[in-house]
């Protein structure tokens, strides 16, 4: 074995054995070390195209886990809860509810800050008061694999308070990825009806709700943590392109931003867009907030004008948020919204957003 392993070429060649006592070898190195060949992504992969047994992968990374084995950086998920494939406005992850992933290559990158800038006190302090915008987040880019042995790019996201890391607040972020993704499905085909050519589509990042079974890192993901997991290529940067008003115009993203007003009857309006262009040149998105106009009885404005109590009616409004960030409209705007009307679509009789008095 020693021999085998040697560097010099020629060595190699005269005492290389044959393929089925190298078979035996691998065999008796992965018996020897557990988990440990397993865990880097080629050696997984080789095991599982081999016909390796993934419960017991699975059971080999819990076991370095439980250990406190930081150096290979593995975790094991449960997939609780996932987007299928057949929405034309979903970049899905091809997982599974009910399926198990073990996550490698857990690294924190710089280019994953930009995912946690709607959390900072500057941005967070006029937005609504839910997990979505006051929640702060861990960003991990990481490569998850499943039974099958497929292998995808994806950002596991963890809030930082432990009390936040609760099924609730994950499904909060899974709604509004999910009607993200309803709305970018029927924006292609309206695109599409309306072009003469093949025009870039719209994707969002599909999440999957997680459970921790194991983890490298026990004080900071331990197990039992609910969290979530989105595919997204290691290789895209990631862009703001609807956060601020000092984002670069571009022209899709600011049309599916209206479409998405337009088609909820200005109830819904996206926040935060932000993602990057794939090969084929669509908008790629992750993450998106939606800003939702909750009905407000006409007893608790009156109550909150004389009292003082309560939260202000409008924080945000819909309506302010529509036209600070898209103040002017595209092509492609005028061809579902030619008169700029969805933003006023919420408006009761006395013109005011998100009040309900029966008028």
């Amino acid at each position: 074995l020693k021999c085998w392993f040697q560097s010099k070429e020629d060595h190699q060649r005269q005492l290389a054995p044959p393929s089925s006592a190298r078979h035996c070898c691998t065999e008796y190195v992965s018996s020897r070390m557990g988990v440990g060949l397993s865990l880097c992504t080629p050696g997984m992969e080789a095991l599982l195209q081999r016909g390796q047994d993934f419960s017991t992968l699975v059971e080999g990374v819990l076991a370095e886990s439980s250990k406190g084995a930081q150096k290979e950086k593995a975790m094991v998920l449960t997939i609780d809860r996932a987007i299928g494939e057949d929405s034309d406005g979903a970049f899905s992850s091809g997982f599974v509810s009910g399926e198990k992933v073990i996550l490698q290559d857990l690294e924190a990158s710089e280019r994953l800050f930009r995912l946690g800038e709607r959390y900072t006190e500057r941005f967070r302090r006029d937005k609504p008061q839910t997990s979505r915008f006051q929640s702060a987040r861990r960003f991990w880019q990481v490569t998850a694999i499943n039974k099958s042995g497929k292998k995808q790019s994806c950002i596991l996201q963890v809030a930082i308070v432990p009390a936040e890391r609760s099924v609730e607040n994950a499904m909060l972020d899974f709604r509004d990825n999910d009607d993200a993704i309803a709305y970018a499905a029927r924006f292609n085909l309206h695109l599409r009806r309306h072009a003469d050519v093949e025009v870039p589509r719209v994707k969002v990042a599909a999440p999957c709700i997680c459970t921790v079974q194991g983890s490298c890192f026990p004080a900071m993901i331990p197990v039992g943590t609910t969290c979530t997991l989105t595919p997204f290529p290691s290789d895209f940067d990631i862009s703001k392109f609807m956060f601020e008003t000092n984002e670069q115009y571009l022209e899709l993203a600011h049309s599916f931003f209206h479409y998405a007003n337009f088609s909820s009857n200005g109830k819904h309006t996206l926040y935060d867009l932000q993602g990057s262009h794939t090969d084929e040149g669509d908008l790629l998105l992750i993450d998106p907030c939606i800003v939702r106009t909750e009905k407000v009885s006409i007893g608790k404005v009156v109550q909150a004008t004389l009292t003082g109590d309560g939260e202000p009616v409008l924080r945000p409004s819909s309506a302010n948020i529509f036209e600070t960030l898209h103040p002017r409209c595209t092509e492609l705007c005028r061809t579902f919204d030619p008169n700029r009307q969805s933003c006023r679509r919420a408006k009761g009789f006395c013109g005011v957003t998100g009040i309900s008095c029966g008028l």
